[in-house]
């Protein structure tokens, strides 16, 4: 990705996943980018793609009228906090001590596991699993693989926090 690209509106394709995520590039680096995640014209959290996760991207005439629309209601991607995404590690401590849950994508992209994380034992990435009634169930346990769209701060996920007990 060209460093000119932060700052632009870009829809990604993504491999094995049916839905494109749109949205104004944040940073990026050879592993990672980060995007504003935007959905019909509303600014709705972020996304943090692994690169080797898209396809391509994409700027044409919806994400060009796109950016002019969040122009015109005042977006400024230079007022988004500073979110480091040097690695996996930093994005999760990251997220867990400021939005305490992300989801995950899985490999079908038509669901995705809100969770938050508990520890890392032998490189493996333990999280509980929240279920949509806001209560946690099931410990899960990844590798670093699994972690290739990482999603926090949505209006979905700030919506559950508000019914979840965070003892």
């Amino acid at each position: 990705m060209k460093k000119d690209l932060v700052g632009k509106f870009l829809t990604f394709t993504l491999n094995g996943e049916k839905k494109n995520i749109s949205g104004v590039v944040l940073s990026y680096n050879n592993d990672w980018t980060l995007i504003k995640q935007c959905n019909d014209y509303l600014i709705d959290g972020y996304v943090v793609l692994r690169n080797d996760t898209y396809l391509n991207y994409i700027q044409g005439e919806y994400e060009l009228r796109a950016m002019k629309i969040l122009t015109l209601k005042k977006y400024d991607y230079k007022n988004e906090p500073v979110i480091p995404i040097s690695n996996l590690d930093n994005i999760i401590e990251y997220i867990s001590k400021k939005h305490f849950l992300f989801s995950l994508d899985v490999k079908d992209g038509d669901a995705f596991d809100v969770v938050k994380f508990r520890n890392k034992i032998n490189g493996k990435y333990n999280l509980d699993e929240l279920m949509p009634n806001g209560n946690f169930r099931d410990l899960l346990c990844f590798s670093k693989t699994v972690f290739r769209v990482i999603r926090f701060d949505t209006d979905y996920m700030n919506s559950l926090k508000l019914i979840t007990n965070f003892d």
